[in-house]
């Protein structure tokens, strides 16, 4: 019996001693991690909205976005134009002439959205995602027919992607206004800012 009780307080203390040793033992730290971030790297795109009418140059639209290599940029510029909603009086005034309609005016947003976003595609080849709208006011008499006088609003938007090494420039895209045969030419320009 005795030699139980022996036993039993040596597998005790050994419990004890072991379970002592693992509380004082330090938790590993944890392996030190590489630098996952790459270094920033910052470019420049230039876009130059030209139009065209037969081979005059009739506009040319400068824009420079400043971002970085993966970061997504935006630009917006442009403002709310008025343009006459008038409607035709249908009754005579009282003094029998005919009534002038009070004047009003409805609101349309027209200016340029960009969104562009570069990245390295190897070989010393940036990539580029772009998207371009484009929407400006035209009234008659400016080679777009409408009736009475009435604004047009000519539209123009392209989603794309360019390659191009640094400082090279390359053509978005180059289309054709359906109604005036006008055609707009989108040409970008990138650059590395050292």
């Amino acid at each position: 019996m005795r030699q139980h009780v022996l036993a039993a307080i040596f597998v005790f203390a050994t419990v004890i001693s072991v379970t002592a040793q693992q509380a004082q033992k330090p938790e590993p730290s944890p392996p030190p991690q590489a630098s996952s971030a790459q270094p920033t790297i910052p470019v420049r795109v230039q876009l130059v909205i030209s139009k065209y009418k037969a081979d005059k140059k009739i506009t040319s639209l400068p824009y420079t976005i400043s971002t970085a290599l993966g970061r997504n940029a935006r630009l917006r510029i442009g403002a709310d134009a008025p343009y006459s909603s008038t409607r035709a009086a249908t009754k005579p005034s009282p003094d029998g002439q005919p009534a002038s309609p009070p004047m009003s005016f409805s609101y349309r947003t027209v200016g340029t959205a960009i969104d562009c976003t570069p990245t390295a595609s190897g070989d010393g080849r940036y990539r580029l995602d772009l998207t371009i709208s484009h929407d400006s006011i035209s009234y008659s008499g400016e080679g777009t027919p409408s009736p009475q006088g009435a604004p047009v609003f000519p539209t123009f938007s392209a989603t794309n992607t360019l390659v191009l090494k640094d400082g090279e420039t390359g053509q978005l895209t180059v289309a054709a206004d359906p109604i005036t045969g006008d055609v707009i030419r989108v040409d970008v320009t990138l650059t590395l800012v050292k």
